[in-house]
């Protein structure tokens, strides 16, 4: 499933790997760092939430397995702004009701998160206790998610007046 140019998640589970799951994701890395020229992180995990999590805890070329049950260990003790889905004002939010910690989070009362922040605040509950039922879907690169719209210019430039020029 393509969730943007350079990230996507892959379900395993039906292949027959001889339980070597990390031999796996190292032929990937090794493949796409051949051809590509790119280094690559992989998390594996029993859903993608976790998966995304655990790809980012060894960056860049780092293999993270991270199991449900590691969950509390791993990553309870973070603050919330660490975790995937959360940014400056939710974790604004979720400070002002004294949850500080993915843990505090993971324990939080549901009916004060769903007060807080609708519906979203019971899903970023879930995912705190690495509750994440999202299927793995190929298809969704039709569905339209957002577009942005950027210029990057092959050089650092600081002078107003060139920059000026790029946004006319």
């Amino acid at each position: 499933e393509p969730v943007s140019i350079d990230e996507g998640y892959m379900d395993v589970t039906e292949l027959d790997m001889n339980n070597d799951a990390i031999g796996f994701a190292k032929s990937i890395q090794d493949r796409i760092l051949r051809e590509l020229d790119l280094p690559s992180s992989i998390g594996i995990a029993p859903n993608k939430f976790l998966a995304k999590t655990a790809s980012n805890i060894k960056k860049p070329m780092g293999i993270t397995v991270l199991r449900k049950r590691q969950v509390n260990e791993i990553l309870w003790p973070l603050p919330v702004i660490d975790m995937h889905g959360i940014g400056e004002s939710t974790a604004r939010k979720l400070e002002s009701i004294g949850i500080k910690s993915i843990g505090d989070l993971a324990n939080a009362n549901p009916n004060l998160l769903k007060e807080k922040l609708g519906k979203n605040g019971v899903r970023l509950l879930n995912r705190a206790n690495g509750i994440d039922n999202r299927a793995v879907d190929p298809e969704s690169i039709y569905d339209t998610k957002s577009v942005g719209n950027s210029t990057t210019l092959p050089y650092d430039e600081s002078n107003i007046e060139e920059l000026e020029k790029v946004f006319v």
